[in-house]
């Protein structure tokens, strides 16, 4: 199981590389929230993989802490 999980990582990882990151912004009420999105070229069905990031840190910390860039 252990390795079926660093593959589909490594897999995530590759696609990140090759696909730019777009900026997006979701407006609640009030609140603005600021997201990125990474659309897979290539045929799919693609999983839906969402990350949150907590402590009020800024979204590129957790990208570099997954390895995303």
């Amino acid at each position: 199981m252990r390795s079926a999980r660093a593959l589909v990582f490594a897999a995530m990882v590759a696609l990140l590389a090759t696909n730019p990151l777009s900026a997006e912004t979701i407006e609640i009420g009030d609140l603005s929230r600021e997201y990125l999105l990474h659309t897979p070229s290539g045929s799919g069905p693609w999983p839906l993989v969402v990350v949150f990031h907590g402590g009020n840190g800024p979204r590129h910390r957790i990208r570099r802490r997954m390895g995303w860039g």
